[in-house]
């Protein structure tokens, strides 16, 4: 079911990211082509000014287009990260004492095992994310870009778990 969840959710979110952000990634070079060939039909010092502007501004959107869409893909996957374990927990700190108590296992085994199974499962996030906006967004597809982006996703979320869990151990109780 969580799995599921997760497929729902990171399929639906690729498309909204997707909707906004269609081809972001791709320069628009014809327009900047333009302004050049109409500065060369009239190459005074007040065209190079205004071309200058243009080029800034033109450049200046398409920067600012790819920190949105650099900080909406990190949010929401620091977001999905994080809360899965946050939630989860303190839930179950109750068992968690009975076994430590009845010595089932060391608080690292129990962390790690926690930690490795929940990754399993939050990797499939960044995955379909990544898969489903690397076509899509314009930047050159190439194997090793979808793979810096892949595993920069991945990071993040392993990063983003382990601190899940960093927050879920400082907060003593969930009332």
């Amino acid at each position: 079911m969580a799995i599921a969840a997760v497929f729902v959710n990171s399929i639906g979110l690729s498309l909204l990211i997707l909707s906004l952000y269609w081809k972001v990634g791709k320069l628009p070079e014809a327009e900047i082509e333009q302004m050049v060939i109409d500065y060369l039909d009239n190459p005074t010092p007040e065209a190079l000014t205004y071309l200058e502007e243009q080029v800034a501004q033109v450049l200046g959107t398409f920067v600012v287009n790819l920190q949105g869409l650099a900080t909406m893909m990190c949010t929401l996957i620091f977001i999905a990260g994080c809360m899965n374990v946050i939630l989860q927990l303190p839930l179950q700190q109750g068992v968690m004492k009975r076994e430590f108590a009845n010595k089932m296992y060391t608080p690292t085994a129990y962390y790690l095992g926690r930690f490795s199974s929940n990754l399993i499962i939050q990797v499939v996030y960044p995955a379909i994310l990544v898969a489903a906006l690397f076509w899509g967004i314009g930047i050159e597809t190439t194997a090793a870009n979808f793979l810096r982006l892949l595993s920069a996703g991945c990071l993040s979320i392993a990063y983003m778990t382990a601190q899940g869990y960093l927050e879920a151990i400082l907060v003593p109780d969930t009332d």
